[in-house]
């Protein structure tokens, strides 16, 4: 059995609010790993969860909004279990103590194959609590008409690092927000890059229940965050923008 705001929770962490659709999920004595990636390979998101109540199995989930709807109408403790035809898995079956639900699963082959993110060393980390996480998904929201993200790490002639977060589009005659983190920051080398903000708003947005994440930015253009939660395990390696 598992609760449905926890399977609704894991969904939101690789879902990011429809931004990835179609999954695979992969279950070996009741761990699940999922590896998935946007349709333009701007993000890799990388989620694990134990004590997952599903037998060993590849699930291949093609439509993510589609599970959400019928998750929704849930309540409770839910019951998942696995439909088969000719050893095959066809159906995800979700139960409660009113509904039977019969999720259609797809042909694992038309799931997205993800590439290995290569691995880079990383100049610039930034512990995330809930105040940090709420602050920058703030910002983002004030100016919703771009998707400009400048990250920018200074520091001053005493040896104090901040770090920078300016969003708004580069043109001089556009509204822009800064919002500055002095506290919980470490600077191997300074680095200024810009991200997609609708990017990290969604990621942030699905891990704002957790106690405590971290973001790393490599003067390579590649950020990764990470996150936990209780049982769950989720990770993201974001691309830098191009056109700056």
């Amino acid at each position: 059995m598992i609760n449905k705001l926890q399977l609704q929770s894991i969904i939101s962490k690789y879902y990011l609010g429809g931004l990835i659709e179609s999954v695979k999920w992969v279950v070996a004595e009741n761990n699940l790993s999922i590896r998935t990636k946007t349709n333009n390979n701007n993000l890799v998101c990388e989620l694990e969860c134990n004590d997952f109540p599903l037998e060993d199995s590849e699930v291949a989930i093609y439509e993510t909004s589609q599970l959400n709807r019928l998750i929704n109408i849930t309540s409770g403790e839910l019951d998942l279990n696995l439909q088969k035809k000719h050893k095959l898995n066809t159906k995800l079956l979700i139960d409660d103590a009113n509904y039977s639900l019969f999720y259609n699963l797809a042909e694992l082959m038309l799931i997205p194959k993800v590439e290995t993110v290569i691995a880079v060393p990383y100049d610039v980390e930034i512990i995330l609590d809930n105040e940090k996480i709420g602050a920058i998904v703030k910002a983002k929201n004030a100016i919703p008409e771009s998707n400009h993200l400048v990250i920018e790490s200074k520091k001053n002639i005493n040896g104090d690092t901040s770090i920078d977060f300016t969003f708004g589009d580069a043109d001089e005659h556009t509204n822009k927000i800064n919002y500055n983190i002095p506290e919980g920051v470490k600077i191997e080398k300074d680095i200024k890059l810009p991200f997609h903000s609708d990017l990290i708003k969604e990621i942030l947005n699905a891990n704002k229940d957790v106690d405590e994440g971290k973001m790393e930015i490599s003067d390579k253009g590649i950020m990764r965050l990470t996150f936990k939660k209780d049982n769950i395990k989720s990770k993201y390696y974001v691309l830098r923008k191009v056109d700056f």
